[in-house]
């Protein structure tokens, strides 16, 4: 699955040489927008910058704490979580929280 840099290379090329590199990263590593906006707290803002609009600061230091958090340590091992299909919502929204992409699979 095509990441949102991959998805939407020329908007997320401007975002990032507009100075926006934590958000861009995070546009590397997410692959759906309602994704990228559950984890910096925003309604569909990832879609609007997936369109060429150009994000804030606010949203920036946002990225930033999250790659921040979910920095993981060189020597750890990969935690896969795998949910029922069906798993809640509030579910969905934690695990999204502490930087796990969830997929319907």
């Amino acid at each position: 699955m095509k990441s949102l840099a991959e998805q939407h290379p020329e908007a997320w090329a401007a975002i990032e040489k507009a100075g926006f590199t934590s958000l861009a990263e995070m546009a590397r590593r997410m692959t759906a927008p309602g994704t990228m906006d559950a984890a910096l707290g925003y309604a569909s803002a990832a879609h609007k910058w997936n369109k060429g609009r150009m994000p804030g600061a606010g949203a920036e230091r946002r990225a930033a704490e999250w790659l921040a958090r979910t920095k993981a340590p060189a020597d750890s091992d990969m935690l896969i979580v795998v949910c029922p299909e069906g798993v809640s919502p509030k579910a969905r929204r934690l695990l999204t929280v502490l930087g796990c992409e969830v997929e319907a699979l």
